[in-house]
């Protein structure tokens, strides 16, 4: 796996402790100190592998969508875990 696939993945594994959470790109790229393109090229490879999912993000005030979240899966934690 890339340098960048990886900062990513372990970034989103720091949150998945909050349940059904979905992360930003542009907070992922915060974490990682990569920039926004970088992060999103990384997020979809990772999602392609199985190693994340997207989801529409709903504002909680509007109840309208608000953009798209990633969040790791049981497979992304598992290749992390090295398992």
């Amino acid at each position: 796996m890339s340098p960048r696939r990886q900062r990513v993945l372990e970034a989103l594994r720091s949150w998945h402790g909050a349940e059904g959470y979905y992360v930003f790109t542009h907070v992922l790229a915060e974490e990682t100190g990569l920039s926004f393109r970088e992060t999103r090229v990384a997020i979809r490879a990772l999602v392609r592998m199985g190693y994340a999912e997207r989801s529409s993000v709903f504002d909680d005030m509007t109840g309208l969508i608000a953009g798209s979240g990633y969040a790791i899966t049981r497979n992304g934690l598992a290749v992390l875990d090295g398992d």
